[in-house]
């Protein structure tokens, strides 16, 4: 039997055929792998973006323009970040925490300018040239830190490192933390070797206990005395933004952050957990005493009262349960009337009492000022 196979005119047709088919698909192939190059550049806009937001956060490198140049290169130290490197680029984040991005690769230029487009718009072109004046205006530049493949270096190491105060937390302990700092400027390192907690100290490195971490501050208040003085000069108790006290404190703490002030009876009450002050004469009490009203007294030894950091560095305290004496002051002022008696007023006595004093003593009863920091001036 003899065998039949295609003819010519068959082959064309089915060339022919072949042929349309390829010119319909090439553009539909050719637009997809546009697409996903596209895409793999906005993603990796999106994840230079995201990791310079990260570092800055890690870093709390806050009200500070950084700039970055988008570069080739690995560092074991950098952070990670997704998509593929550009060829070359530029990013900027500006004090307000906005990141500005230009980069770009032989096909395409990718930016993030809130100048130009919406504020967290990523555009891109299929004209690289459009990104080289941007990028030029910081290629020269030597003081940016280089974004490299899968990786972000933010420069911090090489860059001033401002100091923060650190918190030291004791377990168990009846305050919330401990820190060491200088109250007229908190970029000072200081310790606890080189804090001074002499009575009449105000100024340089001290130490701070925070009693209150609600919200987002801390109130502290300072270990000792800046200085001794009668509250009120007239003999008669005024509140405080009027009496003498106020003009006392202001004067010594010039400088200092944090609104310096004097703490409140029922402050004191509220970090010893004492529901029984009144703020009248008979609600008096010791910091750690027992029975119905506090008001019998359990520490008589040194070190011995958990609310010795309260009244540490009075004099003779240390029969009471305080840490360290100090010779030269008997108690500090609080902010609080007494509301039965027009003469006196609250105040934090060496014998680990809480009691009342009558306002015009200026012996050896002071100031142990009280400030209150954002959370965010301390480092995490």
């Amino acid at each position: 039997m003899k065998k039949k196979g295609f003819t010519l005119i068959e082959l064309l047709a089915v060339i022919i055929v072949l042929g349309v088919i390829a010119l319909i698909t090439t553009p539909i192939v050719m637009n997809s792998i546009n697409d996903a190059r596209r895409k793999s550049m906005e993603n990796s806009a999106l994840g230079i973006i995201r990791a310079i937001d990260v570092r800055r956060m890690r870093k709390d490198v806050a009200k500070r323009s950084i700039d970055y140049k988008i570069n080739v290169g690995i560092d074991s130290t950098a952070i990670e970040y997704s998509g593929q490197l550009p060829d070359e680029g530029w990013a900027h984040i500006d004090e307000d925490g906005y990141i500005t991005l230009y980069m770009k690769n032989e096909n395409y230029c990718v930016y993030r300018d809130k100048s130009v487009a919406g504020n967290d718009d990523i555009v891109i072109t299929d004209h690289p040239e459009d990104c080289n004046q941007k990028i030029g205006e910081i290629r020269d530049n030597t003081a940016y830190a280089e974004i490299r493949e899968n990786t972000i270096i933010d420069g911090e190491e090489s860059r001033p490192v401002v100091h923060k105060p650190s918190i030291t937390v004791v377990p168990g302990a009846t305050h919330k933390g401990i820190v060491y700092m200088d109250p007229t400027d908190l970029t000072v390192e200081c310790t606890d070797s080189t804090s001074v907690s002499t009575t009449g100290t105000k100024t340089g490195c001290m130490k701070f206990y925070i009693y209150d971490d609600s919200g987002d501050t801390y109130k502290l208040i300072l270990d000792h005395n800046i200085t001794n003085a009668a509250y009120e000069a007239s003999g008669t108790y005024k509140e405080y933004e009027q009496a003498s006290i106020k003009s006392i404190v202001d004067t010594e703490t010039t400088g200092w952050v944090g609104s310096p002030r004097i703490i409140s009876g029922n402050e004191i009450a509220s970090i010893t957990n004492t529901s029984t002050f009144y703020g009248n004469y008979d609600s008096w009490f010791y910091l750690d005493g027992t029975g119905l009203y506090k008001q019998t007294q359990t520490s008589s030894s040194q070190g011995d009262s958990e609310y010795a950091w309260l009244f540490d560095y009075t004099a003779g305290c240390t029969s009471y349960g305080c840490n360290i004496a100090d010779s030269s002051t008997y108690g500090y002022w609080t902010s609080s009337p007494v509301t039965d008696g027009s003469m006196r007023a609250w105040g934090m006595q060496f014998s680990g009492g809480f009691n009342t004093c009558d306002v015009g003593y200026g012996g050896a009863f002071g100031v142990r000022p009280v400030i209150t920091l954002s959370k965010s001036e301390f480092s995490s």
